[in-house]
């Protein structure tokens, strides 16, 4: 009986086993990165002038204002001390910002594959304190769970700080 156990063991593993060379399959997708080289990305998180909110995601509320995330760009800033008068006060451009967090007057928020921790004690001028760099995996494209091979293989200084929907 063990003999006809192994045997049965030692034939599954050899049926098992392709002979072969592995292709890798080829993955497409329906966005294309936005690039940014790494220096002008670190140098452009900054205070801006409030715009329009196009892509909401996260809303963090604290002393009256409202922090509200946009994927890919960053944080606006809404004082909301009058909650039937909302003003949108600032925007603080982040690229590649997809998530956000707050403790005390520190927003964290991801700079692409870096973490930054931003001073808000001051609204009309943030700055950013700490920055981890390569925190986070590269971003990647809505619509999979990897990045294509033709946009994996790019300069080691170009960072994927978005995606937008390629022109068909």
């Amino acid at each position: 009986m063990k003999k006809i156990a192994l045997l049965l063991i030692a034939m599954s593993l050899f049926l098992s086993a392709c002979p072969g060379e592995f292709v890798e399959p080829v993955v497409f997708t329906s966005y294309e990165p936005v690039l940014m080289q790494r220096e002008q990305m670190e140098s452009s998180v900054r205070l801006e002038a409030g715009r329009e909110i196009n892509n909401p995601a996260k809303i963090y509320r604290k002393d009256g204002y409202l922090f509200i995330s946009e994927k890919y760009k960053g944080i606006h800033i809404i004082n909301n001390l009058d909650p039937k008068k909302p003003v949108n006060t600032g925007f603080i451009r982040i690229p590649g910002c997809v998530d956000v967090a707050m403790k005390g007057n520190i927003l964290y928020a991801d700079n692409a594959t870096d973490l930054l921790a931003i001073d808000l004690s001051n609204l009309s001028q943030v700055a950013v304190v700490k920055r981890i760099k390569n925190a986070f995996p590269v971003l990647l494209p809505p619509d999979l769970g990897e990045i294509p091979t033709a946009y994996a293989n790019r300069p080691e200084d170009m960072i994927i700080v978005g995606w937008k929907k390629k022109d068909n």
